[in-house]
């Protein structure tokens, strides 16, 4: 078991890891951190410039994802955004309101990404789920 990492590329990847895990051939660490990787790679992070006293307003760069009603990992929903235009008068960042505060320990908006790695490589959160399941056992 010397293998530090892996690349899971198809849901078949996926299905072949878990059975080295079973097989003892890569430590389960490994494709739970691979696994972890997938679901890190679905979403956008914004880095949070300025937050509002309850963490319900955020300032974030500009990012093409968000817009109103876009549902958030750790913020729930954008329910408002307003661009702040910089002396160029180009969109320079965005504040957003949202529907539930984002928590204290997040530095980072998670939005979801156009194409997430997930919808690139056809690997199903159900793939993700099942292999976590294999690992469990």
């Amino acid at each position: 078991m010397s293998a530090k990492s892996i690349a899971l590329n198809t849901p078949s990847d996926v299905r072949h890891a878990l059975q080295m895990v079973k097989d003892g051939k890569l430590c389960p660490q490994v494709l739970q951190a691979a696994i972890d990787q997938i679901r890190y790679l679905s979403w956008v992070h914004c880095p949070i410039h300025t937050a509002d006293q309850n963490r319900t307003q955020v300032e974030v760069l500009f990012c093409g994802e968000i817009a109103p009603g876009v549902q958030t990992q750790n913020g729930g929903e954008i329910l408002d955004v307003v661009a702040i235009k910089n002396e160029i008068g180009q969109e320079e960042t965005l504040r957003l309101t949202l529907s539930r505060p984002v928590p204290a320990a997040d530095s980072c908006l998670l939005v979801p990404a156009m194409a997430s790695y997930m919808q690139v490589t056809g690997i199903t959160e159900e793939d993700l789920c099942a292999a976590e399941r294999g690992i469990a056992k």
